[in-house]
């Protein structure tokens, strides 16, 4: 859900949901993978459509 975790009564928090909502996104997904055996963790956004996009990839410790 978007906003969960965020103290929704502050308007820069709210502001952020609504352009998150402008853009069609309806909620987030973490995945966790092994690459060269490596654990790396991607962010995604999930879309109304059903699309989801990557903004955020790191190696996990």
């Amino acid at each position: 859900m978007l906003g969960e975790g965020k103290d929704m009564t502050l308007r820069k928090n709210i502001k952020n949901v609504t352009e998150k909502k402008k853009r069609g996104v309806v909620a987030y997904q973490i995945y966790e993978f092994n690459y060269h055996n490596e654990m790396w963790t991607l962010k995604m956004e999930e879309h109304k459509n059903g699309f989801e996009q990557a903004y955020h990839i790191k190696n996990a410790p």
